[in-house]
């Protein structure tokens, strides 16, 4: 498990159970869960990123695409 990984799953941990004693924030949980599955899929993309062949600029623009709006 990478550092940042680590890092975000500690701090989604610890707002967790800050919400289970004072449920007044629940935005902090979704904000820390928010940021642990985004350390989890730019690991994601690096490891299928460095496996992968070269892409070609067009298919760099369409992933790009993918991940500015959500589109799929």
């Amino acid at each position: 498990m990478q550092p940042d990984r680590r890092t975000a799953r500690a701090a989604l941990a610890s707002a967790a159970a800050k919400a289970s004693r004072n449920p007044d924030d629940p935005a902090a949980v979704v904000d820390r869960r928010r940021d642990y599955w985004a350390t989890e899929l730019e690991e994601h993309i690096r490891r299928v990123v460095d496996a992968a062949p070269p892409l070609t600029a067009e298919q760099r623009d369409r992933l790009v695409a993918i991940l500015r709006t959500g589109d799929r």
